[in-house]
């Protein structure tokens, strides 16, 4: 009797053994067979991650963009209230603490969007002259010496 229990005690782990062996077979050929398709998901995954947060990173930057749009143009429009329609390209960019480049094609887009004139000064500086109904005119003071250009009047 003793001789059949150690046979069923060897027995036991013998078969536990082979079943653990099989299941392990098993699942690493079905590892096998599935990690294609589990890379491809993966990387299918992170790609639409990363396309996500390209979307949202552009999204943010259009935004701030429309911000610093609204911000420069309230300060464009209380200069020209402020200096009664004339403003030098050096006026907006210390207002704006921009680059004078910058300040110079901002006014530049302005000046096509609103007609402006343009103005030179004795000393040589050029005026962007924004004139409105709301803001008269000023009048003609010996710092404007002579009219650099004046865009004709259009029909």
């Amino acid at each position: 009797m003793s001789r059949r229990r150690s046979s069923r005690i060897f027995a036991q782990p013998l078969t536990m053994l082979v079943v653990g062996l099989f299941v392990l077979a098993f699942a690493i050929a079905l590892l096998r067979l599935l990690l294609p398709f589990l890379m491809l998901g993966s990387v299918a995954y992170i790609g639409w991650r990363f396309w996500q947060w390209q979307q949202q990173r552009s999204q943010e930057q259009e935004e701030a963009q429309q911000a610093r749009e609204r911000q420069l143009d309230g300060i464009f429009y209380r200069l020209v209230q402020e200096h009664r329609g004339e403003l030098s390209v050096l006026d907006f960019a210390m207002e704006t603490h921009s680059s004078a480049e910058f300040a110079k094609q901002f006014l530049d887009r302005k000046a096509i969007e609103f007609d402006a004139q343009f103005k030179t000064t004795l000393e040589g500086q050029v005026l962007y002259c924004f004139y409105s109904q709301k803001i008269p005119a000023q009048p003609a003071s010996p710092r404007h010496e002579t009219e650099l250009s004046e865009r004709p009047e259009q029909n």
